[in-house]
Formats: C-alpha cells, structure tokens, sequence
C-alpha cells in the first residue's frame, strides 16, 4: 500500500475542516492508501512556513522518507502565498513526494517521480489566483478609504466617543454575518467588508461576550 499523509487547513478557529477529512479518508480508502499521518491545522494560509507548525510537521514527515502522497481537497489548504507554497511543492518534488490535489484530481509528480507539465501549470495558476485575491481585496480596502476621504468621511471612530455593545454590532452587520458563518478568516473578513482587522477582532470578542 502506498503511504500517504492526508493535509487539510481551515484559517480561524470557528472553521470547521471535517469535510475535508472525510472527502479525502474516502479517497484514500477507494485508492486503497496506508494514511501515514492526519495533519490538521487551523492558521493563515497568508503565514509563513517558518511559522507554520503542519508544515514543519509534513516536511519532517517527507524528509523521514515514510510518505511518497499528500493528499489536499484543494491547493490553497497547502497555503495561499505564492512563494512560500512553491517552496514547500519545490522540497516534496526533491524528496519524491507527489502532491494530490482533489478538486483539479491531478497530482504533481508521475510515477517515476517526473514532474507533470499539465498538473504542474494549474497548480501554478491557482497559487497565483490565490495572491491575485490578497491583492484585489487589499486594493479594494485601499480605494474605499480614498474614496471616502475624498468625500470628507471620517474613518474610524470619534476622538472620546463610546459605543455600546449592541451599537457596535448594529454598526458592523456584514462583519457579524460573516463571523457567524465561520467561512474566512478575520483577515479575510476585514477586505471583504472594508474595514480594519481590530474592527473585526472587537466584535467577534462581542459575539462571544
């Protein structure tokens, strides 16, 4: 049986990453897989690997030469920073370990150990796409103050202003949405709905009051 380690990610601790646990023990029952190791981490994807606890983990695990897959439901669980996930692609190739990645059903090595053209270029793609996002998002946060500067609205909060609980939450509704559904992290959550990450930070600290 070939030895596997199934990698899967979710950015916030509200996050839930059981569908991706169970998609992929599926997938490496049918493909009749020996799961080395379950790695499950609930961090950034924009972070380091430096600081990444399961990355360091699946590295030392690939180094170990116990692995020859990693199976991922998708290519950003790896990470969502173009260069550092290169570079963790870039030690498995040298190792002779094969990435899987189950929403393009395409894996990064063949069974000689060759890289794959095809496989290769859209896992490519979607790493850029995935920091063409951070960037589209970070812009966007970037031209709604502009904008607003220009019309003469203050950003931020009043100089000894105090607002209640319920006033704050009142204020930030698409914030609270997006922190009940649990389906990005506070990063995320701040571009989407234009303000800043403490914004987001004091009212999920709110909710949970």
């Amino acid at each position: 049986m070939i030895p596997v380690v199934i990698f899967v990610r979710v950015s916030t601790q509200e996050q839930n990453y059981q569908r991706q646990i169970t998609e992929l023990e599926e997938y490496a029952r049918y493909r009749q897989y020996h799961v080395v190791a379950l790695i499950k981490a609930k961090v950034s994807g924009y972070k380091k690997n430096s600081k990444r606890l399961d990355v360091e983990e699946l590295l030392t695990i690939a180094r170990a030469g116990t692995i020859r897959k990693v199976l991922l439901t998708e290519v950003s669980r790896l990470g969502r920073n173009a260069r550092e996930t290169e570079k963790i692609r870039g030690e498995l190739d040298e190792l002779g370990v094969s990435i899987y990645c189950k929403n393009l059903g395409m894996e990064t090595l063949d069974e000689q150990g060759k890289r794959k053209p095809l496989a290769n270029l859209l896992f490519g793609i979607q790493k850029e796409y995935a920091d063409y996002e951070r960037e589209l998002l970070r812009e966007r946060i970037i031209s709604g103050q502009q904008e607003a500067r220009r019309q003469g609205k203050h950003i931020g909060r009043k100089a000894g202003s105090v607002k209640s609980q319920q006033e704050v939450l009142s204020n930030y509704p698409r914030v609270v949405k997006q922190l009940k559904e649990g389906n990005n992290s506070i990063r995320e959550i701040a571009a989407i709905c234009g303000v800043s990450k403490n914004t987001v930070s004091k009212v999920k600290a709110l909710l949970i009051d």
